[in-house]
């Protein structure tokens, strides 16, 4: 849990706080089931590169840029309990129940602390192998491709998944699936070519 540390907010909380949270018109704080008189509760969007990168983050909350640190690999739905900084009811300030929202990524879908991706591979580097460039979040990798790889294969890259949240150096593994990309625009040349090697291939 991160939270309950008194330096995760900068000065002047108390204000940002009333005008957030409290009681001011148009206000939409809300109380989690259980809480005290002077809990709170608000939520904050994410990328996903904030969950793998972690460390300190810029929060919008309700308007406002909410400073504080994540440990890498929070996921979709983290809960941060941070401890009297919550509205100041009867009994004293309350706590401030904060959920972390990670948004789809356009390109890698998230099972657990393991990414999925799909790579367009051509015909050729399929059919005779070769080295591929290949985008992970913690930046490019070449991978070899073995020849005669089956269109749809996939290939588990260790290490190059998400973080293991509050366990440091240890990461998911990245799913990569190959997707076979057709030539287009095929030259009468080439046709040729193709044409002599499916007379070559057909059986006798």
């Amino acid at each position: 849990d991160d939270g309950g540390m008194d330096d995760l907010f900068g000065g002047g909380f108390g204000e940002f706080f009333r005008s957030v949270f409290g009681g001011e018109p148009g206000g939409r704080a809300q109380r989690p089931s259980g809480g005290g008189t002077g809990d709170r509760h608000a939520t904050a969007s994410c990328s996903l590169e904030d969950a793998y990168r972690g460390g300190p983050q810029v929060l919008n909350v309700g308007g406002r840029e909410l400073r504080l640190t994540l440990k890498p690999g929070f996921k979709d739905g983290h809960r941060l309990k941070i401890k009297g900084k919550g509205a100041v009811g009867p009994e004293g300030s309350g706590d401030l129940y904060l959920s972390l929202r990670v948004a789809p990524h356009a390109r890698y879908e998230r099972r657990g602390d393991d990414l999925y991706v799909n790579q367009v591979v051509d015909l050729y580097t399929l059919l005779l192998g070769g080295e591929l460039m290949v985008d992970t979040l913690s930046g490019p990798v070449k991978i070899t491709v073995p020849p005669e790889t089956a269109p749809d294969t996939q290939l588990r890259l260790r290490g190059k998944g998400m973080p293991v949240y509050g366990q440091p150096g240890q990461y998911g593994a990245l799913m990569l699936t190959l997707k076979l990309q057709l030539p287009r625009n095929l030259t009468a040349r080439e046709k040729e070519l193709l044409q002599q090697l499916r007379a070559m291939r057909r059986p006798s």
